[in-house]
This record gives structure tokens, sequence and C-alpha cells, in this order.
């Protein structure tokens, strides 16, 4: 006398829900067009979930299983079967039934989608800076394309991913459209690199008595706009100098900003003859006259 519960790997107190769930879960791993499947391990399920898969069902098995009378041959409700026929899955060919057709459609093969499409925006690092609504053509696996505007927003670092919903393919009516999916690169600048949220820059006109005696410089930004920074007494080449706020924005952020990252780079003076003797009596510890 075959045990249904055991075929379906379930005590016979699991709850109808229980029932369902491992009897979904064994047809996913057994089904014949899958990798691994059993077509004599399907049959089993599909015959043990017709006896349980209703409480009237399975109080008739249970009924039936301790009586002489029972026969596995035959349908819940005294109607004649092959024990697979009956069950709403697969029969004796292997033929699939319209209800698990639909839970295989739900659960392991779903629906066709349209495609989503993916891009590349190059863009400098001022326009990365402000942000840029840039046209892009779309070419569509479809064939043809579409001309679609797409936002860029202001900060976002190099080689950022972003989704644009419904941009993508729409050959499927029925379907949703797919998605634009926009690849962001950054253009090397002469000026500034980016370094995380920050911007470095070289300073390259300082003279050694800048860097001596301390001094005060204007300094570009990359919106453009100028800035006294103070240099430091005693500086030397390659030290560096923050200025804060005046990085790239974090995206999402109207107020968060990275810093402007100076670089020191010290200009050695071309010296004359008498400019160097009188460096050369500094040298010595003599005084200059």
């Amino acid at each position: 006398m075959k045990n249904f519960y055991e075929v379906l790997g379930v005590t016979e107190q699991a709850s109808q829900d229980e029932i369902k769930k491992a009897y979904k879960k064994a047809a996913v791993e057994a089904h014949p067009d899958k990798h691994g499947g059993d077509d004599t391990k399907m049959k089993d399920l599909n015959e043990a979930w017709s006896y349980l898969k209703t409480p009237e069902k399975r109080q008739e098995y249970d009924q039936t299983r301790r009586g002489p009378q029972f026969n596995p041959g035959r349908h819940p409700g005294g109607r004649p079967g092959n024990g697979f026929r009956g069950a709403r899955g697969f029969g004796v060919h292997g033929e699939m039934s319209e209800d698990l057709r639909n839970f295989f459609n739900e659960f392991g093969h779903p629906k066709p989608k349209n495609q989503d499409v993916a891009i590349r925006v190059i863009l400098n690092i001022k326009e990365v800076f402000e942000g840029k609504k840039i046209n892009v053509d779309v070419n569509l696996p479809e064939g043809g394309s579409s001309h679609a505007e797409i936002n860029i927003p202001a900060g976002i670092p190099n080689g950022t991913r972003i989704k644009f919903d419904g941009l993508g393919s729409k050959k499927l009516k029925d379907q949703p459209p797919g998605n634009l999916y926009a690849t962001v690169l950054i253009e090397d600048d002469p000026v500034f690199k980016i370094q995380g949220r920050d911007l470095v820059k070289v300073v390259e006109d300082l003279s050694i008595l800048d860097v001596m005696l301390g001094c005060k410089k204007d300094v570009e930004c990359i919106d453009g706009k100028t800035v006294k920074v103070s240099i430091p007494e005693g500086a030397s080449r390659g030290q560096m100098v923050r200025v804060r706020g005046k990085g790239m924005p974090v995206p999402g952020s109207t107020s968060a900003t990275g810093d402007m990252l100076l670089v020191l780079d010290i200009k050695t003076p071309v010296l004359n003859k008498e400019e160097k003797e009188k460096l050369r009596e500094l040298q010595d510890g003599k005084r200059i006259h």
C-alpha cells in the first residue's frame, strides 16, 4: 500500500499548506524538463498530490488507506483511473495537465519579457560636477532605435550604472517595456583629478620665497570661482593643503560635498652670479650687505 505522505516527504499530521509547499518544491526538482529531473518520481508526486490536495480528498484517502478495499488504481471518489491519469499533472504517457502547466509557468518557466538595453555615457569632470541632462539614441534589440533624454545626477562616481525605467525594448506589447542602463564614464582632466569625493589640483606657481615665508594664493575651483588659499610658512614640495567644501557634490544631497586638495609644487628659480654669491654667504653664515 503506497504511502503518499512519504512520497511528498511530510508526516500524516502535516497541514494542507505544508503538503502544498512540499509538492511544489519536489515537483520543481523532479520536473522532466529540468536537468536531473525524474519522470517516474514526477508521476508519483502527481499521484500523491491528487489524493492529498484538498481536505476532502485527503480524508477519503486516509479512510480507504486503512480499509481492505483500497486500490491505488482508483481515484479518490470511486472514479476509475490508472493512478496517474486522475492526478492533475502527468498522465500515463507523460502529458502535462493544465494545472501543472500553469504552476510551471509561474514557478519554473517565466513568461518572456522585454529586454533591457545598456549604453555608455562619457562626460567630462565639469559636466559630472554640475550634473547633466543628455539626449541619447538607444539601439533596440528588435531593431531600430529610440530617442530619450536622461538625467545624470551631479557628483556621480566614475563607472556608476544608472537605471532608467521603461526606456528599453518595447517589442512585447503585452509586457512592460524593458529598462535602460547607462554606465557613466568620466574623461581624464588636465587640471583636476577625482579622488573619492575630493578633487586634487596641483599649484605650480609657487616660488621658494612663497613657501619660505608663507603667502596667500588665488586658486580657481572647478566651478570657475576663485578662492584665496593660505600657503603655510615652511611648506615643502608635494605637501597638500585642504580647501573644505570645494570638491565633488554627493549625489542626492543638496549640501554635502568633498574637498579640494592642493598639491604644492615649488618653482626653482634660475640665479645669476651675484644672487648665487649672496646665497653662498648665507650658507656660510655670513651677513649679507
